[in-house]
């Protein structure tokens, strides 16, 4: 089971934590992704995976994991229970919506769209924390017709670098 509290790890030697596998040195420079082996869970919900990125000092910055269950009203408010209320919330308000593109297995739409500021019950896609010591990044998502939710802690935001 994983420990709720993962921020304690931000900002200490990878090797404060058993059973992680180095599966990658070049893939962001200066930096190192680990797989954390053990079987986790955070709030009570199994994970998928856990990655846990380091800097070049294996400093751990960022510790990301996802899940294939929604980010629903339960879990929103398990998370402001135990850190307070979100900093920043957004919603995605298309602006432009190309044709349907048939691919061989698949179809896809491209969209074009602006962040905006919303509340919980306008179905944000991303909603972060910005604590003293940490940063709290939860990203959600649908693809293929199920959603996927991911949950970044770091010691400076991820997700948003990647928007």
């Amino acid at each position: 089971m994983m420990q709720s509290e993962i921020n304690m790890y931000i900002g200490k030697n990878i090797d404060s934590i058993d059973g992680t596998v180095l599966v990658n040195e070049v893939d962001i420079p200066n930096s190192k992704t680990y797989q954390w082996d053990a079987k986790k869970e955070f709030l009570g919900i199994p994970l998928d995976f856990v990655v846990i990125r380091t800097d070049s000092s294996n400093i751990i910055t960022n510790i990301i994991f996802s899940f294939e269950e929604g980010f629903d009203q339960n879990l929103y408010q398990l998370m402001v229970a135990k850190y307070g209320d979100p900093t920043t919330m957004f919603k995605m308000e298309i602006i432009e919506a190309g044709k349907p593109i048939e691919h061989e297995h698949f179809l896809s739409t491209r969209k074009r769209g602006i962040a905006k500021p919303c509340s919980f019950g306008e179905n944000p896609l991303y909603i972060g924390w910005d604590k003293t010591s940490y940063k709290i990044e939860v990203e959600i998502g649908v693809d293929s017709n199920r959603t996927r939710t991911r949950i970044v802690f770091g010691s400076q935001n991820y997700i948003l670098k990647q928007l």
